[in-house]
């Protein structure tokens, strides 16, 4: 320590400058100041600049170095430069006494104390304390974490009002605590609220000065303790201050341990994108006088906000003239300013709903103010809507039969039919389902690949009073066998080519093209209306949770909602609507309705088509489709393929899973539709629930947001209580209004669980659907996507329930315990992995496991890696770790699969061209592509590239003929021969035959029974 020290204070005169802008300057120097660079060898660690504002006024900046100076220090510093300047203007000596000790005696000091046994009792302690918390409090931000921070942060000053500050003190005197023990307990509740973490870690300070002889020391002695938040079991606030007491008193107890020599023991992952142990701080400030007057002369402490920030948030406060005031310090890497600015509103209104009642439950504190909760649950949920609420699906369409007869209601591929036609082929087809018993109620499965008959089929349950349940024909049988028995449907539509796909049945089976000669003798004439809008119009079968699928059932109110006059869409007679998605999957339910029952021509496309962009948008440009949705995955693919496709439509909707924003703004730039839509909703709700029109995407978004409800829909975002969160803040989506499910099928119990009352309605009977899904408000009020409460994924398209596949791999005797999850290691390409604890050593490899798979589950369910473990990982609080899981090594999960290299130029060819597709580092020539995570839409990318590299004509069934690199390569070659080499790509592309994902299946359970090789048409 210097026993002399002369610093230089040069003088820096803005008078010059316009007064108005002399505060911004003063900033700027400040922060230029601050940010010059110490000589930590030499020193000084104090440097003074001194700048005229006018004659009479003046700041003196006095930038420290942390490491020789804290809070408090600051308060002893400007006390003593007042006495000095004082004295020295009156020719006086100092007044100041000389120190008894020094920092480096305090240094020295604390050394010593701090080793041996005391040093092993204090960091026991600590390491218990924190054994186990997580790693990192994560906050809502408004922007990703960076890799790096860049510590630019900004400050944002509160005051309370005098009379909060008394009811603080009045209430901490009742209770027993300090002032800070009710503000700390305060904050806690806030980051609980905000981050939905029932346990954290945040740091407080402590002034380190616990001997007299401290007291008017110079120097940093601040220590930062890690405190341990938790909000386990219900409790109420007086509850939660004496626990957030208990705490603070053990962590006093023991703060001598410093916090860089906890952060050394303890070990934690180091990441330079936040600060290890503790990234928000909780502090008191000093009490120090800002004012002070000498002779002539006045000091006033100014505060300037330097920019920069050393945690994710600190939040320090202190009391002047009997107010509590601070501020909260923030990066910005993660927060906007308009964030903190609600931060700091929301720990005002909590702390005043906390001072009120000490025996309040916690979960029932106040965050938002009247005027907050006014605009979250009534102004962005105004969407009423006067829509055909009492007439039912099949009136409507009757109606509009009866206003255009001879429109074309629907075409595929070269056949059509009109309004008329299609009306009464579905009434001939009514009458003949009333005369088999079906009513209102009454489950009628519909088992039909894409076609005139299948929507005859649809309109025609719907006549009869029945409800369509849609069956995929790709379904192993095992699974359409359940569906069939959980429905009891007494009548099955199908069509001859399908009946060997079906299993066994003891209703009343038509096949429409067999059995149409019998079923066109009934009347073609509407019979009467059978049932009521809220009769049920479908189930629609998702996956499930507990390992068997749940059957949703839709009502026929819920879809005159969706398609009737609403506020996403004005459908009309003039549109063409493209029926893209599967019978069975939920968006059909707008493409078929919204086109039938607003008098517009209805296309089917081919699934095959659907696959091979340019196929795709050839079919969209000559059929003039004006509206068309997608789901996300295959909106991705086309915005990389052929990002122009959709230049000509009027709508184009996409949804199903969080979308990447660079595929939408090249769908912008390339030309977008007059429309672009981004849809979100639940099979639950309806279809849809909300939607973003889209119309820009900015630099630096991440998604699009899923934006707001659509006509006659609520949506609330709420808490783990079901208290409403503020904007910014994450929580679950529920869902009200027409379009909310009437339950699941024979699922009371999980009915009950998901369809719950509705708190914000006076409607006794309304119900909410909690979705599982993660949001948040922006501050504009659409709803951003965030990801799922659960371990549900979506995968192209697909809702996927881990636990179904996790409950089917269970079922095997050698295996003792399976986990599913979705990777994306990869970006943009997710699978399905399985990871397997083996119950002995028979299970040798993953082969048994896919056979089983194959036999219950649908295509998209099945994972595409299985990976054998000895034990699970385990997280300190005893669950399975689904983040330490191994990344698998697709294709390599069988104990004979022993890597073959490619033998020659084709096998290289091909391996090399599923490397790229599939994203994998090595491919041999016995891997099959499906089982290295590859499906129907990669395989049209392998086709290409094939077709195109060696000038073949490749069908894309060869692949799935083919599966493997030494197989496709023996395929080429023999078609090579007599290829003409001179083909255009154009051309190639052209001739691609594409199978669905149908077909796929079709093809491997040839592979597996070569037997029905003959069954395959």
């Amino acid at each position: 320590i210097a026993r002399e020290l002369r610093l230089d204070m040069p003088l820096h005169d803005i008078t010059a400058v316009a007064p108005e802008c002399q505060r911004d300057e003063i900033r700027r120097i400040a922060r230029e100041e601050a940010r010059r660079r110490y000589d930590l060898a030499r020193g000084p660690l104090i440097r003074a600049k001194l700048i005229k504002c006018v004659d009479d006024d003046y700041v003196l900046l006095l930038p420290k170095h942390h490491m020789v100076f804290d809070g408090q220090s600051g308060g002893i510093l400007y006390r003593e430069i007042a006495a000095l300047y004082g004295a020295f203007s009156r020719n006086e000596p100092s007044p100041l006494p000389e120190l008894p000790i020094q920092f480096g005696d305090y240094a020295a000091w604390q050394r010593n104390r701090l080793s041996g046994e005391r040093l092993e009792e204090e960091l026991s302690y600590w390491l218990d304390h924190l054994e186990g918390a997580p790693p990192l409090l994560e906050l809502p931000t408004d922007r990703p974490r960076p890799e790096a921070q860049s510590y630019q942060g900004g400050r944002c000053w509160f005051s309370l009002s005098i009379e909060l500050t008394r009811a603080i003190d009045a209430f901490s005197r009742r209770l027993g605590v300090t002032p800070f023990i009710t503000l700390l307990a305060a904050f806690e509740l806030l980051l609980h609220r905000y981050s939905g973490q029932n346990d954290f870690v945040l740091g407080t300070l402590v002034g380190g000065r616990t001997r007299p002889e401290l007291e008017e020391l110079l120097g940093f002695f601040v220590n930062t303790l890690a405190l341990r938040a938790r909000f386990d079991g219900v409790e109420t606030v007086a509850e939660h201050v004496a626990r957030v007491r208990q705490v603070a008193v053990g962590a006093y107890a023991h703060q001598d341990m410093p916090f860089d020599r906890l952060v050394e023991a303890l070990h934690p992952d180091r990441s330079a994108s936040y600060a290890p142990v503790v990234q928000v701080l909780f502090g008191l400030m000093p009490k120090d006088s800002r004012r002070v007057e000498l002779d002539e002369l006045t000091f006033e402490r100014v505060n300037i906000d330097l920019g920069t920030a050393r945690f994710d948030l600190s939040v320090m406060i202190g009391e002047d003239h009997g107010t509590l005031e601070g501020f909260f310090e923030y990066s910005n890497d993660l927060f906007d300013r308009s964030s903190i600015e609600r931060m700091a509103a929301h720990f005002e209104r909590l702390l005043e709903s906390m001072v009120a009642d000490s025996e309040r439950p916690i979960e029932q504190v106040q965050l938002l103010t009247d005027a907050e909760r006014h605009q979250l649950l009534v102004e962005w949920n105004d969407t009423a809507l006067d829509y055909p609420r009492n007439r039912c699906i099949h009136e409507r369409f009757e109606e509009q039969t009866a206003h255009t007869p001879d429109a074309i209601a629907l075409v595929f591929e070269d056949q059509q039919l009109t309004y008329a036609e299609l009306n009464a082929r579905a009434n001939q087809l009514a009458h003949h389902l009333i005369s088999l018993g079906v009513g209102p109620e009454v489950l009628v499965g519909i088992c039909m690949k894409r076609s005139l008959e299948l929507i005859v089929g649809l309109i025609a349950i719907l006549k009869a009073g029945g409800a369509y349940v849609p069956l995929d024909p790709s379904y192993p049988k095992q699974r359409l066998a359940f569906m069939l028995e959980d429905t009891q449907t007494p009548v099955l539509l199908t069509q001859q080519g399908l009946l060997e796909q079906l299993p066994p049945y003891q209703g009343h089976l038509l096949c429409l093209n067999r059995d149409w000669e019998t079923i066109s003798e009934k009347p073609d004439t509407n019979p009467p209306c059978r049932g009521t809008a809220e009769t049920l119009a479908y189930v629609i079968y998702t996956s499930g949770s507990t390992g068997r699928p749940k059957g949703v059932a839709i009502r026929q109110c819920s879809v005159m909602r969706l398609v009737c006059e609403p506020n996403y869409v004005a459908l009309s007679p003039l549109e063409t609507i493209a029926q893209v998605s599967n019978a069975a999957f939920d968006a059909a339910t707008f493409e078929i309705w919204g086109a039938l029952l607003n008098g517009a021509r209805l296309v089917i496309i081919e699934q095959d088509v659907v696959l091979v962009p340019q196929r795709f948008t050839e079919a969209l440009n000559h059929h003039q489709v004006s509206g068309l949705f997608l789901t996300t995955a295959l909106f991705n693919r086309m915005s990389l393929a052929m990002p122009d496709a959709f230049r000509g439509l009027k709508y184009l909707l996409f949804g199903g899973e969080a979308c990447d924003a660079e595929c939408v703004r090249a769908v912008l730039e390339a030309g977008a539709p007059a429309n672009l839509i981004h849809v979100y909703g639940p099979t639950e709700t309806t279809t849809f629930a909300t939607f973003h029109r889209v119309d820009r995407v900015r630099a630096g978004d991440r998604t699009v947001p899923i934006g707001r409800p659509i006509s006659a829909t609520r949506v609330f975002i709420l808490d783990r209580d079901g208290a409403p969160v503020p904007i910014g803040v994450a929580g679950e989506i529920h869902i009200g209004g027409a379009g909310v499910a009437r339950g699941y099928l024979k699922r009371e119990e999980l009915t009950a669980e998901r369809f719950v009352l509705d708190p914000f309605t006076c409607n006794t009977a309304a119900r909410l659907y909690r979705s599982g899904d993660l949001a948040r408000y922006l501050p504009d009020g659409n709803i951003e996507f965030l990801g799922r409460i659960d371990e549900q994924v979506k995968l192209r398209g697909f809702r996927i329930e881990p636990g179904e596949i996790e409950a089917v791999l269970d079922e095997h005797p050698a295996v003792r315990q399976a986990v599913v999850i979705a990777r994306e290691d990869t970006p943009g390409d997710k699978r399905l992995v399985a990871y397997v604890l083996p119950a002995d050593t028979s299970l040798a490899d993953a082969e048994p496991l896919r056979a089983l798979v194959r036999e219950r589950l649908p295509e998209y369910m099945r994972p595409a890696a299985y990976v054998l473990l000895e034990h699970l990982p385990l997280t300190p609080s005893g669950k399975i770790d689904r983040r330490a899981l191994p990344v698998p090594e697709y294709g390599y999960d069988r104990a004979d699969n022993k890597y073959v290299a490619p033998r020659n130029v084709l096998e290289e060819t091909v391996a090399q061209i599923w490397q790229d597709v599939l994203k994998i580092e090595r491919v041999g020539v016995h891997d099959n592509f499906f089982e290295l995570g590859g499906h129907s839409l990669l395989a049209v990318q392998v086709t290409a590239r094939i077709a195109n590299g060696l000038k073949v004509d490749l069908p894309l069934r060869r692949i799935f003929e083919a599966p493997t690199v030494a197989a496709l390569a023996a395929d080429l070659a023999h078609l090579r021969q007599g290829t003409k080499v001179d083909a255009s790509l154009e051309q190639i592309l052209s001739e691609i035959e594409a199978l669905s994902d149908e077909e796929a299946a079709c093809y491997a359970q040839r592979e597996q029974n070569p037997a029905s090789e003959g069954q395959l048409g």
